[in-house]
């Protein structure tokens, strides 16, 4: 499939569709989390080391970014560094608990269940706001 009549791939627009859906998410996504911060959602099925570093992810400041290390510091196991990179995967509300946040310690994005470029996509709409 081509995009706006040109002869290349939807692949090859992906600057393009990010700009498309940065615009979207800028004029939602700053209201929306913080609206949805104190909203009902639901960790019940969370439990133990995961819920409790999906819990600190919710004090990661707008805009912020702390590594995996940092998060296993915060919460008091600071060699845990993996298993915050685990427990973020399986975060069932990312954009309340942000784990898009959490990078590598060299700075890299690392992984995200959206994929490495909405993570990058989300950090740089934080940056910019």
């Amino acid at each position: 499939a081509s995009c706006d009549g040109c002869q290349l791939t939807i692949l090859d627009c992906e600057d393009e569709l990010l700009t498309l859906a940065e615009q979207v998410q800028i004029a939602t996504f700053a209201e929306a989390s913080s609206a949805m911060v104190g909203g009902p959602y639901d960790l019940s099925l969370v439990e133990g080391f995961t819920r409790t570093v999906i819990e600190a992810l919710a004090h990661i400041p707008y805009g912020d970014r702390w590594s995996y290390g940092a998060v296993a510091e915060a919460i008091g196991h600071p060699r845990a560094h993996r298993a915050v990179g685990t427990a973020c995967g399986a975060n069932p509300v990312p954009l309340i608990h942000p784990c898009h946040r959490v990078i590598r310690s060299d700075g890299s994005v690392g992984s995200y269940g959206g994929g490495e470029w909405m993570k990058r996509t989300l950090l740089d709409l934080e940056t910019r706001r």
